[in-house]
């Protein structure tokens, strides 16, 4: 894996997945991931940065 996607995938976790304020978390989506990405997780399909934070805000409640 290149040193590139390695930081990728560790801000990806750090502030995405474990941050708990939707506003900040949809901040960090907004910087790492591209406007029309899908995010697969336990079931779950979703388009857009808008649906991949409240997809990861469920999963916090």
């Amino acid at each position: 894996m290149s040193e590139e996607a390695a930081i990728m995938m560790e801000n990806n976790l750090s502030q995405v997945w474990n941050e708990r304020d939707p506003g900040a978390r949809l901040k960090a989506i907004e910087k790492i991931y591209d406007s029309a990405a899908n995010l697969y997780h336990v079931g779950d399909h979703v388009t857009g940065l808008d649906a991949i934070n409240n997809s990861v805000t469920s999963t916090k409640k």
